[in-house]
């Protein structure tokens, strides 16, 4: 038997026995050997914190450090499903970045992995995402001044409509009965093509 502590990591090491009584030794036995096993590496640990903002056009997201001394930096994961495995970026040493490339409409799921010097990267943290919201629509109406028993015309103008998801739209007049007195309403209109915009 071999005292513990007496063997290095990553080694083979290789052995024979022989007997021994009044008459002498017998020839050694045949070399046999075994190796050791490598040294356990130390993993960083996973990130801690980790949290995920929408700022206007971007997600912000910002992380605790870790404390380990060889650590080397962070990398980003990002998808647009829950547990995502597609790198976003090495962000290096910081607890910080910016995503500035999404689009409006979208969820992001985020994770984290913290790395050290030798290359050897942690689990996953824990699973954050944001959204970006969707940019309003709006509408701009032109003042309206029209004498006695005339017809109005009114044109509405809107935003930029295409990918939002518009099929029609919904209009509401308001008046003075007191000043204005309307005798019948037409309102006539289409979208610029059937379907979804």
């Amino acid at each position: 038997m071999v005292a513990g502590g007496a063997l290095s990591y990553s080694t083979i090491y290789y052995w024979q026995v022989r007997a021994s009584n009044e008459g002498g030794p017998s020839d050694w036995s045949t070399v046999r050997s075994f190796a050791t096993e490598a040294e356990p590496v130390s993993l960083p640990a996973s990130p801690q914190g980790l949290n995920a903002n929408a700022e206007g056009s971007s997600i912000s997201l910002s992380w605790s450090a870790n404390n380990e001394s060889d650590l080397a930096g962070y990398k980003l994961f990002r998808g647009t499903q829950s547990n995502p495995t597609e790198l976003l970026a090495d962000v290096g040493n910081v607890t910080a970045y910016q995503d500035e490339d999404v689009s409006s409409g979208q969820t992001y799921y985020y994770r984290l992995k913290a790395y050290d010097t030798e290359g050897n990267s942690s689990d996953y943290s824990a699973e954050v995402n944001a959204r970006i919201s969707s940019n309003p629509i709006t509408l701009s109406l032109p003042e309206l001044t029209i004498d006695e028993s005339e017809t109005a015309f009114v044109e509405v103008q809107t935003s930029d409509l295409s990918g939002r998801g518009v099929y029609s739209y919904d209009f509401t007049l308001s008046y003075d009965p007191a000043i204005i007195e309307i005798s019948s309403v037409n309102i006539t209109g289409a979208l610029l093509r059937r379907g979804k915009h």
